[in-house]
């Protein structure tokens, strides 16, 4: 993951506090520095496709990280494409998510849907 260490956080602190891991991460994004997008966008796109599954100790299970949580990253929920500048704050964020999935032992709130739908 050295690319992660290049665009990583200027400062990262992780605490324990009792069994909640909290994470604070300053990044410095400016909306108008996205000269190195589409490398950042392939060089995470290419993390992303390594993942594949981590297990939760806060689940007791296996996260599956599936092409379509890549798809979430670059685009809003109706498929219009997120900004630069805010697409390029999750890419660096991203390995920080797999750290915290691996790591937190308790989760906050979770909500779980069964929907009908049609595969066309």
């Amino acid at each position: 993951m050295r690319w992660a260490q290049e665009v990583g956080p200027q400062t990262k602190n992780i605490s324990r506090f009792g069994e909640v891991f909290f994470v604070c991460v300053c990044y410095t994004v400016y909306m108008e520095d996205v000269s190195n997008y589409e490398k950042l966008k392939a060089d995470t796109q290419s993390f992303y496709t390594t993942i594949g599954r981590v297990f939760s100790p806060a689940f007791g299970q296996e996260i599956h990280f599936p092409s379509e949580g890549f798809n979430h990253i670059v685009f809003k929920g109706n498929r219009s494409e997120r900004e630069k500048s805010s697409q390029m704050l999750r890419f660096k964020l991203l390995p920080l998510a797999v750290k915290l999935v691996k790591l937190a032992t308790t989760y906050q709130e979770y909500e779980e849907t069964i929907r009908e739908f049609e595969v066309k």
